[in-house]
């Protein structure tokens, strides 16, 4: 998931078979939180990735937030639980987005090894894995790389790139000494040379 989009891609063999882009990601729920709390674009983001949680049933009604609505001196105190309420609609849609993509794609069986979230939309937020595998019924696990530390907004562009530069060089899964005699650098320097 991408600020503005959600992208489901399946593999098969390797290779992306089917690929859709839905027009809604996580930058939706951060609108979402900015709407109804009254908050800067900036905070409602900030308190999205450090208190949002998918489901209000698992949300605590004992953490607090203070909040400055716009336009009000006051600093307020919501809960987390309060905050779920806000964020819980939008996942579920967005998560319904995907699942309807899934099914659109006619895949007979579903894919085995189940479904990989990754970038940094939902995977910041508590409980929507948990909510995915309810709603998708398959196994779901987080696609998190080490490559950027916390910050997994690049996972996607890492993952397309590595897998680029693979590909270009004709390196494959089952070649592994010449994955292994090559460096990564190495790879992408001789792609960059190509290019420019």
């Amino acid at each position: 998931m991408h600020f503005g989009t959600t992208e489901v891609s399946v593999f098969e063999d390797g290779c992306i078979s089917h690929y859709e882009l839905i027009p809604v990601g996580g930058e939706f729920i951060t609108n979402d939180i900015a709407i109804g709390l009254r908050l800067p674009y900036a905070r409602a983001e900030e308190i999205k990735c450090s208190y949002a949680c998918a489901n209000r049933s698992i949300a605590s009604d004992k953490i607090e937030i203070e909040i400055q609505s716009m336009g009000e001196t006051n600093i307020r105190k919501i809960t987390q639980k309060d905050l779920a309420a806000i964020v819980q609609p939008r996942i579920q849609e967005i998560l319904s987005f995907v699942l309807k993509t899934i099914n659109d794609f006619q895949l007979d069986p579903l894919p085995p090894a189940g479904i990989v979230l990754s970038g940094g939309g939902l995977i910041h937020i508590d409980g929507a894995l948990s909510m995915a595998r309810q709603m998708f019924n398959l196994p779901v696990r987080l696609g998190i790389t080490d490559s950027f530390d916390k910050e997994q907004s690049f996972t996607v562009a890492l993952g397309l790139l590595y897998y680029s530069v693979r590909n270009k060089i004709g390196l494959n899964e089952n070649n592994a000494k010449e994955r292994a005699a090559i460096s990564f650098f190495e790879r992408a320097k001789r792609i960059i040379r190509e290019y420019f």
